[in-house]
């Protein structure tokens, strides 16, 4: 399994090119739907500074910890929430957001997911099959197949 610090060395995919399609700009409102390890949102707000904001969303509670760790320096510009992208519209509501500049939904399993055998996403690494985002929520990718 690898340690937080080698996780915060993750590079988003197709960072450049993201920023482009979505047309950054400063102080515009930006959602991030999978956070992950915070690779794009950190760029978003780079790139929206000096006061763009952030909606973060992630169901994954050890992707969120190292996300908070890497973006701490940005205070209040970026809100996190452990909970799925679904629920942004409610959730920028909760915030008084009137809206967003852009979207970004990075969809599926990161490479630090399936690094870590005890997650389970992985046919590399010896593991449960477990295949939770979340593992407070549901069953084991195991136990449905069995049932």
């Amino acid at each position: 399994m690898k340690n937080a610090s080698q996780n915060l060395a993750h590079q988003p995919v197709m960072l450049t090119e993201v920023l482009e399609g979505l047309m950054v700009r400063p102080g515009g409102a930006y959602v991030d739907g999978t956070l992950g390890a915070g690779g794009h949102t950190q760029a978003l707000l780079e790139a929206s500074s000096p006061d763009g904001r952030v909606l973060a969303f992630d169901v994954d509670a050890e992707a969120i910890a190292i996300a908070k760790q890497q973006l701490a320096s940005y205070g209040d510009r970026v809100e996190i929430r452990k909970q799925s992208y679904v629920r942004m519209a409610e959730a920028a509501a909760e915030l008084g957001w009137l809206g967003f500049d852009g979207i970004l939904l990075d969809l599926g399993a990161s490479s630090m997911q399936f690094d870590q055998a005890h997650r389970g996403f992985s046919f590399r690494n010896e593991g449960p099959l477990d295949m939770r985002f979340d593992p407070e929520v549901n069953y084991p990718a195991a136990e449905i197949i069995n049932d």
